[in-house]
């Protein structure tokens, strides 16, 4: 009989992310039957991935080229990709 790997939270994570070969997404489904507790922060999580809504700015065209220098008022220090991404889970108060 072959060893199992203990299951890490990188496996957990992945299993959410839906990254896991079939083999270990079975070892690590079996492990979430048998853990129950953790079994349900898994289920939350797949929960907020589900309700998570993944937008480009409509002002900026993915194949747009990049200027030389910012425009005015662009804030460098904030790019805009990373203000683009918005959870539905998450309270309005928190964007």
């Amino acid at each position: 009989m072959k060893a199992i790997d203990p299951i890490l939270d990188a496996d957990l994570n992945a299993y959410v992310d839906g990254e896991l070969d079939v083999a270990r997404r079975i070892q690590v489904e079996s492990y979430l039957s048998e853990n129950p507790a953790i079994a349900a922060k898994v289920m939350a999580d797949l929960s907020v991935r589900a309700n998570c809504v993944w937008r480009w700015p409509a002002k900026v065209p993915l194949a747009a080229p990049r200027p030389a220098m910012p425009p005015a008022g662009w804030n460098v220090a904030f790019p805009m990709a990373v203000s683009s991404i918005r959870c539905s889970a998450l309270p309005p108060s928190a964007f």
